[in-house]
């Protein structure tokens, strides 16, 4: 009995411990498997950072164009929804509505994910 239990132990802790694989946006690898963001890095794969972002439950991708090589300049910068719909912009196109003032605090992940 004591062995069966002793078994059971090591088997339940050995399932606890396992990595379960992380999705973002429902993917593993969203810059393999979403086609916007895949479309982003080969059209400007230079300068375009992009980072995997959850600001107040959503999740999403904030990023940026560098307007110039040493990215000093800030040709714009986007929050947009997995399905890409912008939810937040700088850029005065109108591409979106301003970022709110508490974008940076009330953001619970952030995560470089391009260039890498």
């Amino acid at each position: 009995m004591k062995a069966v239990i002793l078994t059971l132990a090591v088997f339940l802790t050995a399932m606890i411990s396992c990595k379960k694989s992380k999705t973002y946006c429902g993917v593993k690898e969203p810059l393999q498997d979403i086609n916007w963001l895949k479309s982003v890095t080969s059209s400007n794969p230079q300068n375009v950072h992009i980072y995997k972002q959850t600001y107040r439950s959503i999740e999403g991708f904030y990023f940026y164009v560098c307007a110039n090589a040493d990215c000093s300049i800030y040709g714009g910068d986007y929050y947009k929804t997995c399905d890409d719909s912008v939810i937040y912009s700088s850029n005065s196109s109108g591409a979106g509505p301003a970022f709110p003032n508490d974008f940076d605090n009330a953001t619970t992940y952030k995560e470089l994910i391009y260039p890498q």
